[in-house]
């Protein structure tokens, strides 16, 4: 493994550690809050690891297209979980289906928000020592931006939430007829 693929890894281990402590540390009596500091972990580890994997990443030499890979490793991963949880649930098709959900599309804006503020940050404080600039943060809000105006434009022209549920709801009543 290179070395700017140890701050994916490290997060992807914490994760794992705090997904079995939050879901099983039960049934070894834990303290209610040992298993709620394993459950904030575990989504820290969620929701904030495109900002530390990608600066982490860039810092140890990764190019920006390699650091942006191994920043949504962990947001794939959990969100490929999800999809299989479903799966297990609701059946094949409609478990796919459910990783098109408009909340997981907006997690993959605010995960390259996230990595937009590790660049903004990388580039104040360390660009000219990485040949970063700072300039150029804003543009990994781009994702999250065209998927809150697309969800904008149809509450403003059709009254209709695309992304988020009346569009989910439409879309799988006319796959599965539920």
């Amino acid at each position: 493994m290179r070395r700017d693929g140890y701050p994916v890894a490290f997060t992807l281990l914490v994760a794992v550690l705090a997904t079995l402590a939050y879901d099983h540390a039960w049934r070894l009596g834990a303290p209610l809050w040992l298993r709620n500091g394993a459950g904030l972990l575990l989504f820290s580890c969620i929701m904030l690891s495109p900002l530390w994997v990608y600066a982490l990443g860039r810092i140890l030499g990764a190019a920006w297209g390699r650091a942006v890979c191994l920043a949504l490793v962990l947001p794939a991963l959990w969100h490929l979980k999800e999809m299989l949880v479903a799966t297990t649930i609701f059946g094949l098709g409609p478990g796919l289906y459910s990783g098109l959900q408009g909340p997981y599309l907006f997690y993959y804006g605010l995960s390259f928000g996230a990595m937009g503020i590790g660049h903004l940050l990388l580039g104040l404080f360390a660009g000219a020592g990485l040949g970063i600039s700072a300039w150029r943060a804003p543009l990994f809000l781009l994702p999250v931006l065209a998927l809150g105006s697309l969800e904008g434009l149809g509450f403003a022209l059709f009254n209709y939430d695309l992304l988020v549920f009346q569009g989910f709801l439409a879309g799988y009543n006319a796959l599965f007829g539920g």
